[in-house]
């Protein structure tokens, strides 16, 4: 089942050149370690860049994005297995 949060979030993240590794985010006072990043992908919402990243934690999987213009992190959704 799917699950649409799309709320602010904090992520840890680790920057090399042009990509990003999200480590762990924090949403509703608790820390998610992430296990795995499954699939990444970028978009464009006016002259904004999106970077999307699929990411697992436990059994659960959550989408996240980062808007590169303001640095803002998001949790999309969560797909609980």
């Amino acid at each position: 089942m799917t699950e649409v949060i799309d709320e602010q979030v904090r992520v840890a993240a680790v920057f090399s050149g042009d990509k990003v590794n999200p480590v762990w985010f924090t949403w509703r006072d608790r820390k998610y370690k992430i296990e795995q990043v499954t699939y990444t992908w970028r978009d464009r919402e006016g002259d904004a860049i999106m970077y999307y990243f699929s990411v697992l934690h436990s059994v659960n999987l959550y989408e996240l994005r980062l808007n590169a213009k303001t640095l803002v992190w998001r949790l999309l959704k969560v797909t609980q297995a």
